[in-house]
Formats: structure tokens, sequence, C-alpha cells
């Protein structure tokens, strides 16, 4: 029995190998762009300052090396705040997104010591939790307005930079870019047309620059078998 216990803790020891738990958070740091495809109308940016924090699951592909191509998949809530304004008038917007990342982590250079720079890939897809716009003191919900409902998709890419703690933890340091496009059925062409395709209806553009720090813990290093039975 004892025999038996040991062997499939070791085959799950091994199957854990180059998978890893990650947890980052940080700051977003994003630019509104209002854009109205009417003639006479204004178009106008704002930017601002808000959080970010993801939590997510990471595993290497093919031979597990310090070259491998990893996987990452998480889950990230981000606010995506702006203000603007002048003397007369006042405008703000604070938003949250939920959203599910798939991305991509490839090693570009490995320095010793445990210090590794990588590139980091990704496409988000983020659906609104909240959302609120100040004009001067009045607060209006802004959930269901057409430039914010709806699925929206980033692409990101940015690098990393990774401490080996000690055998079982990673600390990181992050910076990205990002920027998103309409995903829903009745945004994907409010660029140009409402959903009846005869009026022109406003749209927002997110430009958005990520500062993030983090875990990352490596799985089978937290599995103690060997001293369970030992």
């Amino acid at each position: 029995m004892k025999k038996t216990i040991l062997a499939i803790l070791t085959l799950f020891a091994i199957s854990m190998q180059g998978q890893e738990i990650t947890i980052f958070t940080g700051s977003n740091y994003t630019e509104y762009s209002f854009q109205n495809p009417a003639p006479t109308a204004e178009n106008f940016s704002a930017e601002g300052m808000g959080s970010y924090i993801e939590i997510g699951y990471r595993k290497k592909l093919g031979k597990k090396t310090k070259k491998s191509i990893s996987y990452n998949l998480g889950f990230n809530l981000n606010e995506y705040n702006a203000n603007t304004g002048n003397l007369a008038n006042f405008y703000s917007w604070k938003t949250s997104y939920f959203g599910v990342r798939n991305g991509i982590t490839i090693p570009v250079l490995y320095v010793g010591n445990g210090l590794e720079f990588d590139l980091e890939l990704g496409a988000t897809i983020n659906a609104i939790v909240h959302g609120q716009q100040n004009i001067n003191g009045m607060i209006y919900d802004i959930r269901k307005h057409e430039e914010f409902y709806g699925l929206t998709g980033w692409l990101d890419y940015g690098f990393a930079v990774k401490y080996n703690f000690n055998k079982n933890i990673k600390l990181a340091v992050g910076y990205s870019l990002s920027e998103n496009y309409q995903l829903s059925s009745e945004d994907l062409w409010h660029n140009i047309y409402n959903p009846n395709g005869t009026e022109e209806i406003e749209n927002v553009k997110f430009d958005n620059r990520r500062l993030k720090l983090g875990l990352i813990l490596k799985l089978n290093n937290w599995i103690k078998w060997k001293n369970l039975y030992t």
C-alpha cells in the first residue's frame, strides 16, 4: 500500500513539472479616445489610472527546459479610469472589467543566478461589471451605454523580468501595452453605423499601459511527497 501511494504521488509530481500558479497586481494607465463619425462632432481624449489583478495558470510546452515557451491562462479584473475637463467643466469615467486572458511567454535571455527576461503576448476577452460617468458632479451608470456595453477583445504585448527567489517562488515585474476591440454583435460595426445601418454613433477606444508585480509558484516543488513516506 505504501509503495502504491508513493508511485501515485510520483506520477502526480511528474505531471506537475513545468506548471505554475501566477498572481499579479499592478496599475493600468489608460487613455480614452472618444470618436464620433458625425462631421460636426468634436473628438477628444481623457486619461487616468486604475488597478489590475490577475490569477493564472502557466504550463511549459514541449520539453521542460529554461528555453521552453509557456502557455498562460488567467482571470483578471481591470479598472480603466480617465478624467478630463477645463475650468468650466469636469468629466471622469470609472470602469471595471472582468476578463479571461490566453497568452504565451517566450524566454529571451537567462542571465544566471535565477534572473530571466521574457517576452509576453496575449489576448483577453473582457466584459464590463461596473461603470460610472461623472459630469460636473452628476453620476451616471454607463454599463449599458453602447460605447462600453458588450464583449471587448484586448491584444497585449510586453516583457517581464523574473527572479528565482527560491526553488518554490519566482518574483516578477512586467510592463505591457494593449488596446481594445469591440466584439459583440451590437458593437462590432459601431465605428460607422448603428445596428440599423442608418445612424452614426459614438465610439470609445482604450489604449492601456500596465505595470505589474507578481509571484509565480512552481507547483511541482510544492509537493513534498518524499518527506511524507521516508
